[in-house]
């Protein structure tokens, strides 16, 4: 192997760490079970099944480790790194960090989403992603209202 600084070493040392508490597909051992609702949109970690209102939507194992880890981290900013860390794992190091920008668009296109008006995922320019405030309760009217996103 290529060496390396001490710094890299322990970034690569940290990440191991950081993922040393979670099961293999990178879900906390302890919620693996519940399913993850963000909206209209439903995640079964287990099944590893994803659908939005009752439409099953069809998404990669990679575009499924992606939206799980934004809906995780709960609306907080997820760096690209980072994101590449919860998807790719061990193997990010060979992957190119604007590879999850292509990933996002795909998941986006699925989601029916867009950047401009996002319902689950949020741009953060010049940081990274995360995911949008959870729709206030279906009211009167019957339809969601969505909160801004934070």
């Amino acid at each position: 192997p290529k060496p390396f600084s001490p710094a890299e070493l322990v970034a690569r040392v940290q990440r191991v760490l950081a993922r040393s508490d979670r099961k293999g597909d990178g879900a906390p051992q302890a919620e693996a079970g519940r399913p993850l609702v963000h909206g209209e949109l439903s995640l079964d970690r287990e099944r590893h099944t994803a659908q939005l209102g009752r439409r099953p939507v069809a998404l990669t194992a990679i575009e499924f480790r992606l939206i799980v880890a934004l809906l995780e981290a709960d609306g907080r900013v997820l760096t690209r790194d980072q994101l590449l860390d919860a998807v790719y794992g061990l193997d990010a190091e060979a992957v190119l960090e604007r590879t999850i920008d292509v990933h996002i668009g795909r998941l986006r296109d699925k989601l029916d989403d867009t950047a401009a008006e996002p319902r689950f995922v949020a741009t953060v320019r010049g940081v990274g992603y995360r995911s949008t405030v959870r729709p206030e309760p279906i009211g009167a009217r019957g339809r969601s209202a969505n909160g801004p996103v934070r």
